[in-house]
């Protein structure tokens, strides 16, 4: 709530309250069950959804004035293709929710159970421009 004002500010009007809305919907909460569903996660001694979530929050809160710092950078650029952030503000933005969930909840991880979350993530994968190769991971 603290940054639908960022969403509908000009010059920017990222939309920014709408693309978390729906991530939230289509991946978050849905991820952070399957995760909270699972055995080997319940039975973590570190798992603690509440912290995580309270984390995951201070994290996309600093991305979040990260990406309004670069679209006050950039909003006098006369090129729109040098900061195209209409053409990828869906993208822009489920990324940094990603990489936010990721940095709280993914990496806190030992391997076994780092194994199991991308497990999981792979239902979701696809609604996410990225491309992760198995063998990297």
């Amino acid at each position: 709530m603290k940054h639908q004002a960022l969403s509908e500010e000009k010059p920017h009007k990222i939309h920014l309250f709408e693309h978390f809305e729906s991530c939230t919907k289509e991946f978050l909460f849905p991820m952070i069950k399957l995760l909270d569903q699972d055995e080997g996660v319940q039975e973590w001694q570190l798992w603690n959804k509440k912290s995580l979530i309270l984390q995951f929050f201070k994290l996309l809160n600093s991305m979040t004035y990260r990406l309004r710092d670069a679209c006050d950078k950039n909003q006098h650029n006369e090129d729109e293709m040098l900061f195209p952030i209409k053409e990828t503000e869906k993208d822009s933005v489920w990324s940094m929710i990603l990489t936010a969930f990721i940095m709280s909840f993914g990496v806190c991880f030992n391997t076994e159970l780092q194994k199991v979350f991308m497990e999981k993530f792979k239902t979701f994968k696809k609604q996410f421009n990225i491309n992760i190769n198995s063998k990297a991971v």
